[in-house]
């Protein structure tokens, strides 16, 4: 049954990996910059094997100057506009492929508005890697970590635990990850406290080499957090919450009973979040 799923999974990343070649080719000859994000990164620069990692998207950081542009190359290789899937506001487009893979251009790394993970700072510290065999920018290491924790802290995506598969390898691939750049950016993007709890996580179930002096340093900073911080937290906590917890509090009718479940579920939450 392994040998029969890796050969599937194999099977389909060779796919995948056909449609990023004619992608990011046709970017690169249109001359749009673009930083690849999230899975195709990591399949390609942390995982083992790049099929080991399943890869159901395609994401890209974009400048907003670019987007017109980036959408015509997209738009040339089969993908249509997926208007069903359009986030509010500008700072997402998505497609779908005619065979549904689908992608977004990105200009903004975090959907929260209370995260500010500058795309600027992605920009400048970017360094040259090699995506489906196409010449590509990709996040650093350190910020690559905390976009994929940040994504975990605040979309539903982190029930899966894919984003602990991801950070796992790619902080044991980079055993000289630049850990100072790491805090600098947790404390700039009000991230310290969800990144506390997740790399914590990491660190003590599944014996990722974090150095403890980060931890300490990390946990300092997510002490720091202010009633701000803290609520955002919460609330990515609480959209990580399972279908069923969200279901419950959908059923009840009466306040008294909307309160109780309300208070369970932030117990729920609270436990995620203990030590910080």
């Amino acid at each position: 049954y392994a040998r029969a799923a890796y050969l599937h999974e194999e099977r389909r990343y060779k796919a995948y990996s056909d449609l990023c070649t004619q992608i990011l080719t046709g970017l690169n000859e249109a001359q749009i910059p673009v930083v690849a994000l999230k899975a195709c990164v990591v399949a390609e620069t942390a995982y083992p094997e790049p099929a080991d990692r399943h890869c159901h998207a395609v994401d890209l950081l974009v400048n907003k100057s670019d987007l017109i542009r980036a959408g015509a190359v997209i738009e040339g290789a089969d993908f249509t506009l997926n208007e069903a899937q359009l986030r509010p506001g500008p700072h997402h487009i998505s497609y779908r492929h005619r065979h549904g893979l689908p992608l977004e251009l990105h200009t903004r790394l975090l959907a929260l508005p209370d995260y500010d993970l500058d795309p600027e700072d992605i920009w400048r510290r970017s360094e040259p890697g090699l995506i489906a065999g196409v010449a590509t920018c990709v996040p650093s290491p350190a910020d690559n970590l905390i976009h994929i924790c940040g994504l975990a802290a605040s979309e539903r995506g982190r029930l899966n635990l894919r984003w602990a598969c991801d950070s796992w390898y790619l902080i044991d691939r980079n055993p000289s990850l630049d850990w100072v750049a790491f805090l600098e950016g947790a404390a700039s993007s009000g991230l310290a406290l969800p990144l506390y709890v997740l790399i914590r996580y990491l660190a003590d179930e599944l014996a990722a080499p974090v150095p403890e002096d980060v931890l300490q340093k990390l946990q300092g900073l997510a002490r720091q957090a202010g009633s701000k911080d803290r609520e955002a937290a919460l609330f990515g906590a609480a959209i990580g919450l399972s279908s069923a917890n969200r279901a419950l509090f959908g059923r009840t009718v009466d306040g008294r009973s909307r309160a109780e479940v309300a208070k369970y579920i932030l117990g729920i939450i609270s436990k995620r979040m203990v030590g910080f």
